[in-house]
């Protein structure tokens, strides 16, 4: 700190500010005495950036009362920043001059002013009469939100631009409490509005209508987020309400369909038959996925499964895997060599949901065999989720994955991958 201390003092101007940029960010409040003489600076950027310093180390009243004169300053930059200083501060004496700078000739700095009072928790009913200030309706956003003062939100919603309506609505911290709001807002003219207002209906059955209504909306990501809240409410009546998005044009929302009808326990009939008929590799995995972990699927889809070949029959072994069957190993196994990456990540998570001890010892080899090969794998995520497999299924496996590290000890290794080695070299054993 010494160094920094005398650069506080240095000719150049430039030096002085980092320097005290530097000490408010080391946090050492032995410096304080330091920057309170450093506000005095001529230049304006050094009692700018002093002001910030000490918003971070101080709460005395000599510093709150010293950051309350630089509201004053005849640099804007001072006064935003000794506002940001006082906010961060949470010095309510601040207010009354923080409520005066609102009408501040610069704009960023009335920004600044109304942040604070927000992060103080004062003057938010002051507030309530720039609600029509264009220049400064993110902050109020801010400042209502932080504030639980929601019907001021709700007047921001109501006459603001679609980016104060999005940030409006995700400003109430209690939707259930507007659902009103959030009905009317599933039916805005903007798209990205009406998502933001299915996000925000998760779970909130009073919205289930307005999210059923939605289902029908012409922007796939509202239909998506509504089919995430209508899981949440967690009705299996529900089902009905979103079998046509089955057939939908986006594969988006067909992925999220599987997932929501796993969530409802859907018909395992009606799921397979939307699986025989997709053509989209990644909605096919979620549907197999969806399909395996219903427990009610089990028989149905080892049925299918034995009368199935190519891609399907390698979904399907992965369904059954997924829903911890071993029936499908052996094409599993096979998957685990496949030229597309995604596959072999996508078999190697699947096979990790067998139990272990539902494989006989012969099984057991071949899959660590092939696991192991994964590990020179040039895909990152299948080296990882092979390096998790070995790890769940055997001490051998465990002693080949340290001995190939061992061996790259000298080569970058992602950091994913660190922190399963990290558990290997813990001794974790093979799951229970």
């Amino acid at each position: 700190m010494k160094k920094l201390l005398k650069d506080l003092k240095d000719g150049d101007p430039e030096v002085r500010a980092e320097s005290a940029r530097e000490l408010g960010v080391k946090g050492d409040k032995d410096a304080v005495p330091h920057l309170m003489e450093a506000l005095k600076d001529d230049d304006p950027l050094v009692r700018a950036n002093t002001a910030l310093a000490l918003g971070h180390l101080d709460r005395s009243k000599e510093t709150v009362g010293s950051l309350l004169r630089l509201l004053k300053d005849e640099s804007w930059v001072v006064r935003h920043d000794a506002a940001i200083a006082l906010g961060e501060l949470k010095a309510e004496q601040a207010e009354k001059k923080l409520i005066e700078l609102l009408k501040d000739e610069v704009i960023d700095v009335r920004k600044q002013a109304v942040k604070a009072l927000g992060n103080i928790g004062k003057g938010i009913n002051v507030l309530e009469g720039y609600i029509d200030d264009e220049d400064i309706r993110e902050e109020l956003v801010y400042a209502f939100s932080k504030n639980k003062s929601y019907d001021n939100l709700v007047r921001l919603f109501n006459t603001g631009s679609q980016d104060i309506r999005i940030k409006a609505i995700k400003g109430l911290k209690e939707p259930q409490e507007y659902v009103d709001v959030i009905t009317k807002a599933l039916k805005d003219d903007s798209w990205r509005v009406r998502e933001e207002a299915a996000l925000r209906a998760r779970g909130i059955e009073e919205a289930r209508n307005a999210l059923i209504g939605a289902l029908k909306d012409e922007k796939s990501h509202v239909i998506v987020e509504a089919l995430r809240s209508l899981a949440d409410i967690g009705d299996e009546k529900l089902v009905k309400e979103i079998r046509h998005l089955k057939e939908h044009n986006d594969p988006s929302v067909r992925e999220e369909w599987s997932r929501t009808m796993y969530l409802f326990n859907g018909d395992c009939l009606e799921m397979m038959d939307a699986f025989q008929v997709e053509d989209n590799p990644r909605v096919k995995w979620s549907m197999a996925e969806a399909i395996g972990r219903n427990d009610s699927c089990v028989e149905l889809l080892k049925d299918i499964y034995e009368g199935s070949q190519g891609d399907d029959k390698i979904l399907l072994a992965c369904a059954l895997a997924w829903g911890g069957n071993r029936t499908g190993l052996q094409d599993i196994l096979e998957a685990l060599k496949d030229e597309r990456w995604k596959v072999r990540q996508r078999s190697i998570e699947a096979v990790r949901l067998i139990p272990p001890d539902t494989l006989n010892k012969k099984e057991r080899r071949k899959l660590i065999s092939g696991l192991s090969e994964l590990l020179d794998d040039p895909d990152k995520w299948v080296r990882i989720e092979s390096i998790k497999a070995l790890r769940d299924f055997s001490e051998v496996g465990k002693d080949k994955v340290l001995n190939i590290i061992s061996e790259r000890k000298n080569q970058e290794v992602d950091e994913d991958v660190k922190g399963v080695i990290e558990g290997l070299n813990k001794g974790q054993g093979p799951k229970s």
